[in-house]
């Protein structure tokens, strides 16, 4: 017989394969477009000798942008608009 924490680490493991295995289309769908982000939850309760275990999977298409730009002040005087000029 395992002990406790083996029985909550393959109920924990059991859950991630199922609910990856039920959610791998979609995943799919988003890994042929870029980088995809899996996330997972597990929370742990305890009621007398009842031991649960709630798994959550979260998916999602990550996309970055970025745009960084820098002026000199001290180079030029820069055209403003609605200056007067």
């Amino acid at each position: 017989m395992s002990t406790e924490p083996e029985q909550l680490i393959e109920l924990i493991a059991g859950q991630t394969r199922l609910l990856l295995q039920n959610h791998w289309p979609d995943i799919r769908d988003f890994i042929d477009g870029g980088e995809i982000k899996i996330g997972f939850n597990h929370a742990l309760s305890y009621e007398g000798n009842r031991r649960t275990v709630k798994t959550v999977i979260r998916f999602a298409r990550h996309v970055t942008d970025e745009i960084e730009e820098s002026i000199d002040t001290a180079q030029t005087e820069l055209p403003l608009r609605g200056a007067g000029r």
